[in-house]
């Protein structure tokens, strides 16, 4: 939510789930988004669609086609250290998907 730049429509909900998670499924990364405990599906949004920043979590799993369980392990090893040795630099590196980190050992 917060790197997307420029680009409104990443912000609401209709278009993530129809345009987003739709092409990701395609290559075998689905995505959906489930509101956290005690708070309703409906309030995860605005009125008008847009996601709150707050109150739901991103469930992500891959199929066999995008490499099932094993690239899914590999992508969390891959941004916990993104994350660890860049910090708030990190989204910024994660977009460029430049995976020579995993290199570091």
């Amino acid at each position: 939510m917060e790197n997307r730049g420029k680009e409104k429509n990443l912000a609401l909900l209709q278009f993530v789930e129809d345009v987003v998670f739709k092409n990701l499924s395609k290559f075998g990364v689905c995505c959906e988004l489930v509101a956290l405990e005690g708070v309703k599906t409906e309030q995860i949004t605005t009125g008008i669609g847009y996601l709150r920043k707050k109150g739901w979590v991103l469930k992500m799993w891959f199929t066999k086609k995008a490499g099932d369980t094993d690239a899914l392990k590999a992508l969390q090893t891959y941004t916990k250290k993104l994350d660890k040795k860049h910090g708030t630099k990190a989204f910024r590196l994660f977009q460029q998907a430049d995976m020579t980190l995993l290199l570091d050992g």
